[in-house]
């Protein structure tokens, strides 16, 4: 069975569901669920299965917290387990590239996209309106593009990821819904338009390029607003590269 915590709390309250014979338990995207404020609901599930389970968590960052709920619910002779397999890790170039104001990113990332044009592309924008505002004007300078955020249905997302996977748009607009759990191959470049308050956000965003050992490149439009959110991020992961 694979669901979001509230819902299988919602099935257990309801006597819909019964974990007790459950063998395997995964947590994916482990630190998300704590960021989103779900430990209760996954702490509640948990306590509604048998203790002679196996449990995965699987995080591509591990805070504190989930250190603690690994602790706390796993058997005492659990592992941590890091990849660090040199053909599994990311080969990925990054590109900061510093703008005195926020009115140079467009004829900047045009730049970049005509750099590009073979490549299949995904920028990252803050908010709903920006993915949608954005993506008409790359649309009305003949750039071969879709959005993606969460004011569309899902068969609109479906379609537009369609679309993307089969070559048929070459670039995706997308807020950071798009930043996790997406295993699209051939994305050969990401750009941070917009740079993420969040430092492990950024860590998933730019793993949508090389992925599984592929080469990629990510691109990062920085203005002077946005120096306290790139200092988080070189704190999390060292130098970038300048250009």
């Amino acid at each position: 069975m694979v669901g979001t915590p509230g819902r299988i709390k919602d099935l257990i309250s309801r006597s819909a569901l019964d974990l007790s014979k459950v063998s395997y338990f995964v947590l994916d995207e482990a630190d998300l669920m704590l960021d989103m404020g779900f430990i209760e609901d996954v702490e509640y599930i948990l306590n509604c299965m048998p203790l002679q389970r196996q449990s995965f968590m699987f995080s591509a960052t591990i805070p504190k917290q989930v250190e603690e709920l690994a602790k706390k619910h796993l058997r005492e002779n659990y592992k941590f387990v890091r990849v660090i397999n040199a053909e599994l890790k990311p080969k990925i170039e990054k590109r900061l590239i510093k703008l005195n104001s926020p009115g140079q990113k467009l004829s900047e990332l045009e730049k970049i996209l005509r750099d590009h044009i073979l490549e299949r592309i995904i920028i990252f924008v803050r908010t709903r309106k920006d993915a949608k505002e954005l993506s008409e004007r790359l649309l009305s300078k003949k750039f071969s593009v879709v959005s993606l955020h969460g004011d569309m249905t899902q068969r609109q997302r479906e379609n537009a990821l369609r679309l993307f996977k089969e070559g048929k748009v070459k670039i995706v607009v997308a807020t950071d819904v798009a930043s996790r759990g997406l295993d699209i191959r051939g994305v050969g470049v990401v750009i941070n338009y917009h740079i993420p308050e969040d430092p492990k956000v950024y860590i998933h965003r730019i793993g949508r390029t090389g992925r599984i050992g592929n080469y990629g490149k990510a691109y990062s439009l920085v203005t002077p607003e946005d120096s306290r959110a790139l200092w988080r991020i070189k704190k999390l992961k060292g130098r970038y590269q300048s250009i």
